[in-house]
């Protein structure tokens, strides 16, 4: 072996070894973004625990699950489909969600000045209340 493959094998065994923090966090995300279980989360996790890759990968993997924009740069044709994914799970939701009828807008409404009427009322109670008593001090 010449000195150069002695180096790129050293490179590559240590690339081996230490993996980048931002590949550990990518490999969580996408473990996490593909299953939707929440189940054995420790299991997924191929790092030694207590190390940062594992953190690291940990916190990948919960951004994942729970379909957060992801931190660091992610396969651009998978970031594309996961975040188009994500819209359309958001415009899904949005649709489910039945708009207030009628009813319960005008009860809201009612609500609403009720309490603001109450609070109006109470300030001038309180002013009245207050003016009695200085005019009581200074007589």
């Amino acid at each position: 072996m010449d000195q150069k493959q002695i180096l790129a094998h050293l490179t590559f065994q240590h690339a081996v070894r230490n993996p980048d923090v931002e590949d550990c966090w990518r490999e969580g995300y996408e473990k996490g973004f593909d299953s939707d279980q929440l189940d054995d989360i420790d299991a997924l996790n191929p790092y030694k625990k207590d190390s940062i890759e594992y953190q690291y990968f940990d916190e990948g993997l919960m951004a994942g699950l729970y379909k957060e924009q992801p931190r660091f740069a992610v396969n651009p044709t998978k970031a594309a489909q996961q975040t188009a994914l994500a819209d359309v799970q958001q415009a899904t939701t949005a649709a489910k969600k039945p708009a207030p009828s009628l009813w319960e807008q005008t009860r809201n409404w009612i609500y609403a000045t009720a309490y603001r009427l109450l609070g109006l009322g109470a300030a001038a109670i309180m002013a009245i209340v207050g003016y009695q008593l200085v005019d009581f001090a200074f007589i």
